[in-house]
């Protein structure tokens, strides 16, 4: 997995069946569980559903597109 710092820049886009429902850019997480932990509370009504999670880290210059299924 790709690493992540604090100082890093981080684009953050959920998207559900094509609608945009998470568009941040955020700096200080330093792990995918923190990221993840940040998606699940802003989005807790969509748990169940399966979710797109695009993130982008414009800092070290990648990015990742990945399926997921928030718990309730």
């Amino acid at each position: 997995m790709k690493q992540i710092s604090k100082t890093d820049k981080l684009f953050i886009t959920v998207n559900y069946n094509g609608k945009n429902l998470l568009n941040v850019s955020l700096s200080g997480l330093t792990s995918m569980k923190e990221i993840m932990k940040y998606v699940h509370k802003s989005l807790n009504d969509y748990a169940g559903k399966l979710l797109t999670l695009q993130l982008r880290n414009s800092t070290q210059g990648w990015n990742r597109t990945d399926s997921m299924l928030l718990a309730a």
